[in-house]
């Protein structure tokens, strides 16, 4: 199994306990240094579809809540400040450089 298939495996894994919801055509995007500076660990970014249908299970209790957004309405959050931690904001222009045309 390459590094890509296990980042994609993990990230699902990850959105399953935190969330409930489970993952389906995950792609791996790349790789987030939240820390270059100091640290030299990586994250790994994903993207995963999920059937927005679905009631999520329950969670593994380290998410107290959760908002769901259109991706459209980012932006917003952003320029607003309501956005603005570097892993999310750093995953979100990976994703949208990979939907860019």
């Amino acid at each position: 199994m390459s590094a890509e298939e296990q980042a994609c495996l993990e990230g699902a894994r990850e959105l399953l306990e935190e969330t409930g919801l489970i993952a389906s055509n995950a792609k791996f995007l790349g790789h987030i240094w939240p820390d270059s500076g100091l640290l030299g660990t990586r994250v790994a970014v994903i993207c995963v579809e999920t059937n927005s249908a679905l009631i999520p299970e329950s969670s593994d209790g380290e998410v107290d809540s959760r908002t769901w957004v259109h991706p459209n309405e980012v932006n917003h959050l952003i320029h607003s400040g309501q956005m603005r931690d570097g892993i999310s904001l750093a995953a979100y222009a990976l994703w949208r450089s990979s939907i860019a045309p």
